[in-house]
């Protein structure tokens, strides 16, 4: 009798348990993420900077770049969303109230650098 009260027990601990988690849907995981129009931000940030590990520029050092771009656009610039998008895109230091941001550089424009190769 007890062997029979026990599996009763178990038999209700059972029923209240919740159903295990079901595996994530292939489909939604396969398909490809609907990605965001790039708007005169991205571009601006795309055209003016580069990713450089050991870069580090303050923001008095990227607002004439930026506000560059933008001028010769006509186009109108948004600091605030500016300052926003370059903390999601670079990491970045509050530095004392002095901020600065890690991991970019200014591109360089100009002429591509050629190696020179000399045929033997």
């Amino acid at each position: 009798d007890i062997m029979a009260a026990g599996g009763a027990a178990v038999s209700a601990r059972m029923r209240k348990a919740p159903p295990p988690p079901s595996a994530p849907k292939r489909a939604a995981a396969v398909g490809p993420a609907a990605a965001e129009p790039a708007d005169d931000l991205d571009r601006c940030i795309a055209d003016v900077f580069e990713v450089e590990p050991a870069g580090v520029m303050t923001a008095g050092e990227i607002r004439p770049h930026v506000k560059a771009w933008f001028e010769a656009r006509g186009l109108k610039l948004n600091e605030g969303k500016l300052w926003a998008r370059m903390g999601e895109r670079f990491k970045r230091d509050a530095n004392n109230n002095r901020p600065r941001y890690l991991g970019l550089k200014v591109r360089v424009k100009g002429p591509p650098r050629l190696a020179v190769v000399s045929a033997a």
